[in-house]
C-alpha cells in the first residue's frame, strides 16, 4: 500500500527530497507465546512498511538524486532481550536493510541510514513502562549511562542524516542509546 501512496504523492506533486520512516508497535511476548498473527502486526508496522515506502524511493521520479532515506531501527536488533523476538527481529531486518539499499541506491547519491535507539520518552515508552514498577523501571533507566532518551535526540540526528552535512554517510546504523549497549 506504502509502495503505491508514495508513487502517487511524487508523481502528483514532485519527487521527495528525503525520507524518514519510524514506525513500529511493541509486542513484548516469549517467543513460544508469540503467534503468526503478533509477528504480522509487528513486521508490516515496521519492516513491511519501510521495505515498502523504499521500494517506492528506489523507483524512477519518486526520490532526488542526492537525497537521503533514514529508516527508525532499534538498539533491540543488536542485543537479546527477553520477550522481544518479534520486534528485534523487525528492527534487525531494517538494519540489514539500509546496508543494501545503500548499495542500490549510491549510484544516484543517494544515502541510506538507520537511527538504533534505546529507551526513548515516547508514547510506545510510556506504553512499555506504564506497568512496571518503580524498582524495575529505575532498573531499566540505570542500564542507560545517561538515562531515558528524549524525542530531540532522535529527531537531531534525523535532521542531520537528512542534510547535506551528511552527504558522506551511507549505510551506517547509528546508535543513539544513552550508553545502553556499551555494557
Amino acid at each position: 500500500q506504502v509502495y503505491f501512496w508514495a508513487k502517487e504523492i511524487a508523481a502528483q506533486y514532485g519527487p521527495f527530497d528525503g525520507l524518514f520512516h519510524s514506525s513500529g508497535i511493541e509486542i513484548i511476548k516469549p517467543i513460544r507465546l508469540t503467534t503468526h498473527e503478533d509477528l504480522l502486526k509487528v513486521y508490516e508496522s515496521s519492516f513491511y512498511s519501510a521495505f515498502g515506502l523504499c521500494r517506492a524511493m528506489a523507483s524512477k521520479g519518486v526520490l532526488n538524486n542526492g537525497s537521503s532515506i533514514v529508516l527508525m531501527s532499534s538498539v533491540s536488533g543488536l542485543i537479546g532481550q527477553t520477550g522481544m523476538s518479534a520486534y528485534a527481529s523487525s528492527k534487525a531486518g531494517i538494519m540489514s536493510l539500509i546496508k543494501t539499499l545503500a548499495c542500490e541506491l549510491s549510484h544516484r547519491q543517494i544515502t541510506v541510514n538507520a537511527i538504533c535507539a534505546g529507551a526513548i520518552k515516547s508514547e510506545m515508552h510510556a506504553r512499555i513502562t506504564a506497568s512496571g514498577s518503580d524498582e524495575v523501571i529505575n532498573a531499566y533507566e540505570s542500564s542507560h549511562l545517561l538515562g531515558f532518551g528524549e524525542l530531540a535526540d532522535v529527531s537531531n540526528a534525523v535532521i542531520y542524516l537528512l542534510s547535506p552535512a551528511a552527504n558522506w554517510i551511507t549505510g551506517t546504523n547509528l546508535i543513539i542509546d544513552g550508553g545502553y549497549t556499551v555494557r
